[in-house]
């Protein structure tokens, strides 16, 4: 988590090479993060390159291949997505969207997806990746605001 909270991606690429044991990277911090969440909240893109490339054979002889989720909700159901979103990190944004699985419309615990995170924080070309990935421009949080909506309240018009 300190590593992925600083940036330092050459020390985490070998503290994880230099570990014999599987590396759990779904270990949380006390607000549900993990070091993904923590990457993509920061802007870090190359930790979020790193952690999404990141796999490893499972020890239970099954020959499975365990990766990171690039899903992970924290404590208040942000993902390392909508955390991206919100804080304008328009290249980690395109790394997460590009990743298989990545769910571009999973909403926080208030119903708010990346797109309506986005629009709030006035990150135009977020809003404008995120459509263009297919974001649901109709999904509606618990407030009953759509990201149009979002936007309209900060009078961004060009959004």
């Amino acid at each position: 988590h300190m590593l992925a909270n600083e940036g330092n991606h050459v020390l985490l690429e070998r503290a994880l090479r230099a570990c014999k044991d599987p590396v759990d990277l779904e270990i949380e911090d006390l607000n549900g993060q993990t070091a993904l969440n923590i990457a993509a909240r920061n802007g870090h893109t190359e930790i979020v390159k790193l952690l999404l490339n990141y796999t490893q054979t499972l020890t239970d002889g099954s020959g499975r291949i365990k990766s990171v989720d690039v899903n992970h909700p924290d404590r208040d159901g942000w993902t390392p997505l909508r955390s991206a979103s919100w804080g304008g990190h328009t290249e980690v944004v395109k790394i997460l969207i590009s990743h298989p699985g990545c769910s571009i419309d999973r909403s926080d615990k208030e119903g708010r997806t990346a797109l309506r995170a986005a629009a709030w924080s006035g990150n135009e070309d977020i809003v404008k990746i995120l459509i263009q990935a297919g974001a649901n421009v109709n999904s509606i949080d618990k407030q009953g605001r759509t990201s149009l909506i979002a936007a309209s309240y900060l009078s961004l018009i060009h959004i």
